[in-house]
């Protein structure tokens, strides 16, 4: 027989952390199609916000419906790590940028995978303006 918690207990876990994987903040494009009788024909661009072993939250133009399944293509340097899986959105809010879509995959991120997408490697070079100076980049080699 199973028991119920307290109303109080209870109350006490409403909004708390649900999620099993620790995410972690980033900024990658990705590139998205609704899968399904109503397919994207074309793909659209998003930026993944967070990203862990279970999911990530993406921030688009677009408002997408929890329940739909869509297919990413996740945007890494170099570019033959670029990460192509299926997901399902599990909530959409709407934002002052946009809206944020938090996304489960259907089979979770390989940790191997999910380094080489958080961190670049020692090897590669940014190039522009965008570049942050040395001592910013150490902490993107931490793991």
């Amino acid at each position: 027989m199973q028991k119920e918690l307290p109303t109080a207990v209870a109350a006490k876990h409403v909004g708390a952390e649900r999620r099993q994987w620790i995410r972690h903040p980033c900024d990658l494009t990705a590139f998205c199609r609704k899968l399904g009788v109503l397919a994207d024909v074309f793909p659209w661009r998003g930026t993944l916000v967070d990203l862990g072993a279970g999911g990530f939250s993406l921030l688009t133009s677009r408002q997408i419906e929890p329940g739909v399944f869509l297919s990413v293509e996740l945007q890494a340097e170099p570019p033959e790590l670029t990460y192509r899986t299926l997901v399902q959105v599990l909530r959409s809010n709407k934002t002052a940028e946009g809206w944020e879509l938090a996304c489960a995959f259907i089979t979770s991120l390989a940790e191997s995978k999910l380094r080489q997408l958080l961190f670049r490697p020692l090897g590669s070079r940014e190039t522009g303006a965008s570049r942050p100076d040395h001592l910013g980049q150490i902490g993107d080699f931490c793991i």
